[in-house]
């Protein structure tokens, strides 16, 4: 069965994608900034991206590589330290990978790599992978991100995936916008911002669908073909738990997160088209169904 490298493999995608890939019988290597990391089952490899060091014995036998790591978009308010961070994490982890596969022999045919929905800015048009750069820091992030995969060699097969907004109890969009529960469900602004969304779960199979899909290249919205508002999304939530929903202005929203506030408050209306012709079967294409899982 194929080895396929991961970097950022420990992460909340990752460990997810790490854990279906063992099921389905294929040998799974990590890259790792830390040097004793361990996971059962996988083969675990040192890199450090800032210094442009990577383990070349990571690459052995590979016919795969995804690449997942970067710092957490979400995790601390966007200071200009932050901010370069978020952007090197990405594009220069990149680089090492693209640099090694350039210059050494390996036997990578297929790369995946990602990106996200926030490369479309703040819009309430229905967006395809054809759609224009959006505006904003998140754009900027994801233009950058992009670009960065320019440079894989051109004999291997290539993917991006531009995730939307992952849900899952395990981390990432969902616990943060139940943190004022067990007592309300917040209602973020207007809370008509519209949410494009995946389910974990949906998300790990994505993956593999493309690495098994050799055929397809290029561009994929990773969205579940139903979107949400936020609004909709925290009545389900609510509903579901029990507790009212209570509006939070967004002036506190600029307050409390600064600039950040672009992860919540920005509307992405990506279509899931070109996936769904691409063969892929969602299990959640449901909000509702979604969080029912979910809760």
């Amino acid at each position: 069965m194929k080895k396929v490298l991961i970097s950022g493999g420990s992460g909340l995608v990752g460990t997810a994608l790490t854990d279906l890939l063992l099921t389905k019988g294929y040998k799974v290597a990590h890259l790792s900034t830390r040097k004793k990391y361990k996971r059962k089952g996988v083969e675990s490899y040192y890199w450090n991206p800032s210094k442009g060091e990577l383990d070349p014995k990571a690459f052995l036998d590979a016919e795969v590589l995804i690449h997942l790591a970067g710092a957490g978009i979400a995790d601390e308010r966007w200071t200009a330290e932050r901010k370069k961070l978020l952007i090197d994490s990405r594009v220069q982890s990149a680089k090492l990978l693209t640099d090694f596969m350039l210059k050494h022999p390996h036997q990578v045919n297929r790369f995946i790599g990602t990106s996200a929905i926030g490369y479309y800015g703040d819009r309430q048009e229905v967006l395809t992978e054809e759609s224009a750069l959006g505006k904003g820091f998140l754009a900027e992030v994801c233009q950058l991100w992009e670009a960065s995969y320019e440079e894989v060699p051109a004999s291997i097969s290539t993917i991006i995936l531009r995730l939307g907004v992952v849900l899952t109890t395990k981390g990432g969009a969902l616990p943060e916008m139940m943190k004022t529960m067990p007592f309300f469900m917040a209602l973020l602004g207007s809370g008509k911002q519209i949410y494009s969304w995946i389910h974990l779960q949906d998300l790990a199979q994505m993956f593999l669908f493309m690495i098994e899909q050799e055929q397809l290249q290029g561009i994929y919205n990773a969205v579940a073909p139903q979107t949400t508002s936020q609004k909709e999304m925290a009545k389900i939530i609510a509903n579901k738990k029990g507790v009212f929903t209570v509006p939070t202005p967004e002036f506190a929203l600029q307050i409390a997160l600064g600039e950040m506030k672009e992860v919540v408050m920005n509307s992405q209306n990506c279509s899931a088209d070109k996936m769904l012709a691409g063969g892929f079967k969602f299990n959640f294409e449901r909000i509702d169904k979604a969080i029912d899982d979910l809760l």
